[in-house]
């Protein structure tokens, strides 16, 4: 696992480079990307669901453990040649913790107490 991050990492240096204030969160150029769509509602659309899904980002990103963050950025290397890069992040994010959340013992049951 370490090695595909090291690997991401390497072959994507974008993923390192967070903007300002930003804790970790990669930097996609979404204004570059929705560029490519030929028609300006299309451009509009892409603009506007990256930046949902940064914002959903910005909220959950700096309480997920590093596993999950490091498990949704060597996933999501792929889709930085897409338009929906934090899109991609943010649904392989929220997958990371659902599965860690899965995988935690369950509470102990509850006994009567006297």
């Amino acid at each position: 696992m370490r090695g595909l991050l090291l690997l991401a990492l390497v072959a994507f240096p974008s993923l390192v480079a967070a903007q300002p204030n930003e804790p970790d969160i990669p930097y996609f150029d979404v204004d570059a990307a929705c560029a490519r769509d030929n028609n300006a509602q299309g451009r509009r659309i892409c603009v506007e669901l990256e930046q949902s899904a940064y914002n959903r980002l910005k909220r959950v990103w700096p309480t997920a453990s590093v596993s999950a963050r490091n498990k949704a950025l060597v996933n999501s290397a792929s889709a930085l040649k897409s338009k929906s890069y934090y899109e991609v992040l943010a649904m392989l994010l929220d997958t990371a913790l659902r599965v860690e959340e899965l995988q935690r013992p369950p509470p102990p049951a509850p006994t009567f107490q006297r």
